[in-house]
């Protein structure tokens, strides 16, 4: 099970040292969907997939591959860490008086970018990183919160996520094809009749079809986005923004390439909570820092062990003795 990290004043649950990762305070969602995907794959197993099996088994194979590209990348998306960004160890501003400014400005992509201050956080963000209000953290290209994996969309999980999609829309045709075959062949072997054995297929053609409208929906914007070099959120809230011109593509395979093949970046989300939160308890003292000994140390690399401490006492010397 994923459990509330307290490294984070948003909602985030992790598990195995951070390698997963979710967002959101419930993963109830997560189990109702991977239920649902579960369900029309053993739908189709048996009673299409099953059927045609001993005269033509593509059917199945398609089945169980795709079937299985669906739960992978289900899984993927949901517990991957979408890109969450960490919040300041010590406030940019000491006094309500003194705030730092709104925005700044940099040179990036080839064009001027704007960086945004986020009061939750305490950070600047970077382009394209957006606050998500359902779980309160910022994530690197934020796309959308999707309460259907219990996981916020970003930069890290957006391709398992339109992967997840396609398989999807894939295994809706799969399957609608196949159990129409399958009634159509049975009502032939029955002189028109439609005996008992069509009511599992007509069960999953129906299954098929409410699945399909909600999915090939999703699936066809998301292609359009994929095309444009769009998010979500920036389809709904900043369409036409100059910002973020710059960053469409004029290519479409190369747009398909980077979303399915880019690298991702490296997780925020640290390793060993436990051992950071005990350190961070003795930097409130800055002269603690003076003198670390390596037991102190123990399960915290020196990186994690100085951006914990980074934001208390910047000067502070650290000896291993």
């Amino acid at each position: 099970m994923l459990k509330r990290s307290n490294e984070y004043e948003g909602d985030v649950n992790v598990a195995c040292d951070g390698r997963l990762a979710s967002t959101g305070s419930s993963g109830y969602f997560a189990l109702i969907t991977l239920t649902m995907i579960l369900l029309g794959i053993a739908l189709f197993l048996a009673f299409p997939g099953t059927f045609f099996l001993s005269k033509q088994p593509v059917p199945f194979i398609l089945g169980l591959v795709i079937g299985l590209v669906m739960v992978c990348t289900f899984l993927l998306t949901a517990y991957t860490d979408p890109g969450i960004l960490p919040r300041a160890q010590r406030s940019l501003y000491l006094f309500n008086e003194l705030r730092p400014p709104r925005t700044q400005h940099i040179q990036a992509a080839g064009g001027r970018s704007t960086l945004k201050f986020c009061d939750q956080c305490d950070i600047f963000r970077p382009p394209r990183a957006e606050h998500c209000p359902s779980c309160g953290n910022c994530v690197l290209k934020f796309d959308h919160h999707c309460p259907w994996v219990s996981n916020c969309i970003g930069q890290r999980n957006y391709p398992y996520f339109y992967t997840f999609l396609v398989s999807v829309c894939l295994f809706v045709i799969l399957s609608l094809v196949s159990g129409v075959a399958q009634i159509i062949t049975i009502a032939n072997e029955n002189q028109g009749g439609f005996p008992p054995q069509s009511a599992g297929p007509l069960v999953l053609v129906i299954y098929s079809v409410l699945c399909g409208c909600f999915s090939f929906g999703l699936c066809g914007m998301h292609t359009y986005l994929v095309i444009v070099d769009k998010t979500t959120y920036d389809l709904m809230r900043l369409a036409g923004k100059p910002d973020h011109k710059r960053f469409r593509c004029n290519d479409i395979l190369l747009c398909f390439i980077r979303i399915v093949s880019s690298p991702k970046p490296p997780s925020h989300i640290r390793h060993h909570a436990r051992s950071l939160r005990e350190q961070r308890k003795k930097s409130l003292n800055p002269q603690d820092h003076e003198h670390v000994t390596s037991d102190e140390l123990e399960e915290v690399s020196p990186s994690d062990y100085l951006t914990a401490i980074r934001g208390v006492n910047t000067s502070a010397q650290i000896q291993l003795v």
